[in-house]
């Protein structure tokens, strides 16, 4: 996976910048972890595990945050496929996403069954 950062030089390691990584791998991997990164998203995830779906109005009020936040999780975990997003009315509404590759997949798997542990 990290295949782009070989040795273990601390200065070589640092400057392989995500933007410049000679793999996907490392960038599914990075956007991957950085999804679960944030106690509020976590709490977005184990509120859908138990909810179909949810507008951020029903978000911001249940996990109490306030509208730029939650506008701003839900869009962090959009882009890495966490969530979908669903227009059947006038608000959107979000749902559980599927997970792109082997890696991302293995570690949503994981995520949502230890969320989905904590909520039974």
């Amino acid at each position: 996976v990290f295949k782009s950062v070989t040795g273990r030089d601390a200065r070589r390691i640092a400057a392989a910048e995500q933007s410049s990584s000679e793999t996907d791998s490392d960038k599914a991997l990075f956007a991957c972890f950085t999804g679960f990164t944030h106690p509020r998203r976590l709490q977005i995830v184990r509120y859908l595990i138990g909810h179909e779906s949810a507008g951020p109005r029903v978000l911001r009020a249940v996990l109490g945050m306030s509208s730029v936040a939650c506008q701003r999780h839900l869009a962090k975990l959009r882009r890495r496929g966490f969530l979908v997003r669903r227009t059947p009315g006038r608000e959107a509404t979000y749902a559980l996403g599927e997970a792109r590759g082997t890696v991302q997949q293995a570690v949503w798997q994981a995520v949502r069954t230890r969320l989905a542990a904590m909520t039974d």
